[in-house]
């Protein structure tokens, strides 16, 4: 009986040997990427959304337009032309007068009101900057999305062929006689499950890459991106000092203010008395002599600004640039505090995700690599074998987890940084509602002088 048995366990070391479990490291996770056919880089993927989307034709429109508004303030106004007749009947001292008036820009309204345009369309710059940005950031955040879903979907397909090595190798020891069916049907209904989850997400990663697709007008999944980059535990200090210069808030606070100071020197120009200048000639002839003469008449208007001198307007704009100058600061030092926030919670994620991938994973592929081995040669249960695989597992989905909360964290500092809403470009449809919104309010801009 015991020759039989060592017998057939010699031949039967082959077999064994072709079925070792091919168990990952994990160490492999940070390098899981999706092929490189026809790669679309983040660069790409902007311009095709950009070009798709058409929103360069709206900022364009509306500086025509306010190079328009501008020509039209620095107009002069037009000359009123008079005809006055007094005296209709032959018997009636009779009096023909006709005067032209023009308004003397003396307190240079006109360019004062020019300026105003001119920083509405230094508004416009930077609010094209920003959803520029905003586009940008949305679709990286897409993009990483996307990339860390492909890996998921590897990171499946890569357990779900370690589960059939391990149903392959119950099978085995069944067919040996050495487990009962039971065994056999439990490592398969694991087996099963993980099919469902590696089908499900796959088939979520294809629904992914149609959405992003969307975004330049097409429907397919035809397409591939390039690497992923690796994070480090200084890519939010290395991106730092490139962003913060960037914060277009902050420079439209600065600018609010500039347009403030400009809308009150318009309004004080606008209150002081403009004058009207007249020449005319004055005809007149006589009931009774019926002589006739002529008379040149020059008139000067002057408004007396007495009860309307703008003095409220002049009042809210002093408002609005003490509030800009307080809002200013109060932004400055929440989005500091933000950064710092997100620092924090990044460096104590990075170095528990480096615990998990350096260590951890690594122990734990060694142990199930052993219970498998360990399996084959009569020393480990099933059961043995499903919970070292089953911990291997969840190491490596927490790993993959992770990793996207630290491509989150990455995410949420740039874009505090750049003074945008999370929020606002996690959204599935942010690309979509922002330029939505960018053709919304393509003619709403603001009127000189709140006229």
């Amino acid at each position: 009986m015991f020759n039989f048995i060592f017998k057939h366990r010699r031949q039967m070391t082959p077999a064994v040997l072709s079925q070792c479990i091919r168990v990952s490291t994990g160490c492999a996770l940070l390098s899981i990427a999706i092929s490189s056919q026809a790669n679309l880089s983040l660069n790409e993927l902007n311009e095709k959304v950009t070009a798709y989307q058409q929103t360069q034709k709206v900022w364009q429109q509306q500086k025509e337009i306010l190079q328009l508004e501008r020509k039209h303030q620095l107009s002069w106004q037009n000359p009123i032309l008079t005809v006055q007749q007094t005296g209709l009947k032959n018997t009636q001292e009779q009096e023909l007068e006709v005067s032209i008036s023009q308004p003397i820009d003396v307190f240079s309204v006109r360019r004062k009101a020019a300026d105003v345009v001119m920083l509405q369309a230094e508004q416009l710059v930077l609010l094209e900057k920003s959803t520029q940005q905003q586009q940008a950031l949305a679709l990286e955040y897409f993009w990483v999305q996307l990339h860390l879903l492909s890996q998921e979907v590897a990171l499946l397909k890569q357990q779900l062929q370690m589960s059939q090595d391990n149903l392959d190798a119950t099978k085995q020891r069944f067919k040996a006689g050495s487990i009962a069916q039971l065994d056999v049907e439990r490592v398969n209904v694991q087996h099963l499950d993980l099919q469902a989850t590696y089908a499900q997400q796959a088939q979520a990663l294809q629904v992914m890459k149609r959405q992003l697709s969307h975004l330049w007008g097409e429907n397919t999944t035809d397409y591939e991106l390039s690497n992923l980059a690796h994070l480090t535990q200084n890519s939010l200090l290395e991106q730092q000092s490139m962003n913060s210069k960037s914060n277009v808030n902050v420079s439209l606070m600065q600018l609010q203010n500039r347009q403030s100071e400009a809308q009150l020197a318009y309004l004080k120009a606008q209150a002081k008395p403009m004058p009207t200048v007249s020449l005319g000639m004055v005809s007149s002839q006589d009931a009774e002599s019926k002589v006739k003469d002529q008379q040149v008449r020059v008139g000067l208007e002057i408004p007396l600004a007495i009860f309307q001198r703008q003095q409220y307007r002049q009042q809210i704009e002093k408002i609005k640039m003490q509030g800009v100058v307080e809002a200013q600061s109060r932004y400055q030092h929440r989005t500091a505090l933000s950064s710092s926030t997100i620092e924090a919670e990044y460096d104590m994620l990075y170095v528990q995700y480096q615990q998990i991938m350096q260590q951890q994973i690594p122990l734990v592929s060694s142990i199930k690599e052993k219970t498998s081995l360990g399996f084959m040669a009569g020393k480990y249960t099933v059961t043995d074998v499903q919970l070292a695989t089953t911990a291997l597992k969840q190491y490596q989905l927490h790993a993959l987890q992770m990793k996207k909360q630290l491509w989150s964290k990455y995410l949420q500092q740039k874009a505090v940084l750049l003074g945008i809403s999370f929020e606002q470009i996690s959204n599935t449809n942010a690309v979509s509602d922002l330029n939505q919104t960018v053709w919304r309010n393509s003619t709403n801009l603001p009127v000189v002088g709140g006229e």
